[in-house]
């Protein structure tokens, strides 16, 4: 194989070197380069499996606080529904009492009125007898004077 320039003692050493080379760079280069690859690639998997459980965990946060917001959001609408409910009877309930004031305001001012009516009428029967007395006895020159009271007060009612 001479022939051919091929020299077996240098193959066979150069086989022997790329054995040893290969073993060393197996061991010492390639080993450990391999297991930082493994390393990592797992480290990414767990941090891709750490993300999607965060984002998960998010997700439902999101969904519970979304939950007790609406939850609020009602709780917030009946209480206000319930406040102008109470609202309105509260302001029903004070108009009847206003209305009932009023009531008995107008009914103490009619007997008041109905008071003061009779009391004037009696007044004005009063003055009215007295004047009648003074024209009849300016008139008639008498003293004595009959004049019926019961005439007097249909007249002044009459009025």
């Amino acid at each position: 194989m001479e022939a051919l320039g091929i020299n077996i003692t240098s193959i066979f050493i150069y086989s022997i070197l790329f054995g040893v080379v290969y073993v060393i760079l197996n061991k010492y280069l390639t080993g450990p380069l391999i297991d930082i690859i493994e390393k990592r690639k797992s480290d990414a998997a767990e941090g891709t499996r750490i993300k999607k459980q965060i984002q998960n965990e998010l997700d439902s946060i999101a969904t519970v606080g979304d939950n007790k917001l609406n939850e609020a959001k009602l709780e917030a609408k009946s209480i206000k529904d319930s406040v102008r409910e109470s609202g309105k009877i509260y302001r029903q309930e004070i108009i009847e009492k206003a209305k009932k004031e009023a009531i008995l305001i107008i009914k103490k001012a009619n007997d008041r009125l109905d008071v003061e009516r009779k009391k004037m009428q009696a007044e004005f029967a009063d003055k009215l007898e007295q004047e009648a007395r003074k024209m009849a006895k300016e008139l008639y020159n008498m003293d004595k004077v009959n004049i019926d009271k019961k005439y007097i007060d249909s007249v002044v009612s009459n009025l």
